[in-house]
C-alpha cells in the first residue's frame, strides 16, 4: 500500500503527512470530526488590535441606524400632515353605519 511510482515525489491521496510541531506554537488545537480549530493567547497589543476592531464595528453599526432612524423623520412628519389635513378638509367622508 506504501508504494511509489517512480518519479513521484508526494504522498498519494490516501497517504497521512504528520509534520512535526513548531518550536513557537503559543497555542493548542480542539479538534472535531468537522476540522481542527487552533486556540492561541493574545498578548497585549493582539488584545487591543481586537478590541479596537470590536469598537469600530459597533461604532459603524450605531451609526448605520441611527442614520436610518433619522431617514425615518420625514416620513413620520408626512404622515401627521397628511392625517392633520384628512381630518381638516374632511378626508374621505365619514363611513356609513
Amino acid at each position: 500500500m506504501n508504494e511509489r511510482h517512480e518519479g513521484e515525489s508526494r504522498p498519494s491521496k490516501h497517504e497521512v503527512e504528520i509534520l512535526p510541531p513548531l518550536k513557537e506554537d503559543r497555542g493548542f488545537y480542539y479538534s472535531t470530526t468537522r476540522g481542527t480549530v487552533k486556540i492561541v493567547r493574545l498578548g497585549p497589543l493582539g488584545s487591543l488590535a481586537v478590541a479596537l476592531t470590536v469598537g469600530l464595528v459597533l461604532a459603524l453599526g450605531f451609526l448605520f441606524l441611527s442614520g436610518m432612524f433619522l431617514l425615518l423623520i420625514p416620513v413620520v412628519l408626512l404622515g401627521g400632515v397628511g392625517a392633520y389635513l384628512a381630518g381638516r378638509f374632511g378626508g374621505f367622508g365619514r363611513l356609513p353605519r
